[in-house]
């Protein structure tokens, strides 16, 4: 059985808090500032397996008529307390680099609403894309960077999701 926790997070201003969590993601926000450190742990009958480590940083950029837009970056990713050990590790990370920084437009019960940069995203994406592929190649490499590339617009789960206007 594997399972994943959270170790701990940064406060404002970079201490560690104990148990909190809980960011929360409308209200009376405005230029609100957040940087959490995180850290995930993939646990194999109570032993550590892995963990990755990353920054995160979640800025209340504005609030009107109930809803939030939320800023958020992912920054300085660790994968078990290192710099990435293989290739793929590499390849995920410099994936994942082009989803960030990543605004959403959340409402006052803290639904996600839409990705207000998906446009941005996907630039980002398809200006990466070439570069992704000189950097990391082979057969799996080019699968999975396709892989990405073809999903992009469902970058969220849900299909129902209104994208940007």
């Amino acid at each position: 059985m594997s399972t994943t926790t959270i170790n701990h997070i940064l406060d404002p201003i970079g201490n560690r808090a104990a148990n909190k969590p809980k960011p929360t993601l409308y209200g009376r926000y405005v230029n609100m500032y957040r940087c959490y450190d995180v850290q995930i742990e993939w646990l194999h009958n109570g032993e550590k397996q892995h963990s990755l480590q990353q920054e995160i940083t979640m800025h209340c950029r504005d609030v009107q008529n109930e809803k939030a837009i939320w800023k958020i970056d992912k920054q300085q990713f660790l994968i078990n307390e290192h710099s990435s050990e293989n290739a793929m590790d590499e390849l995920s990370i410099a994936c994942t680099k082009q989803l960030y920084p990543i605004q959403l437009l959340v409402d006052k019960s803290g639904q996600l609403e839409r990705i207000v940069n998906i446009a941005e995203i996907q630039q980002r994406f398809a200006a990466a894309k070439p570069t992704l592929l000189r950097d990391f190649s082979g057969p799996l490499a080019e699968q999975y960077i396709h892989a990405i590339y073809v999903r992009k617009p469902s970058l969220i789960p849900s299909a129902n999701l209104e994208m940007a206007r």
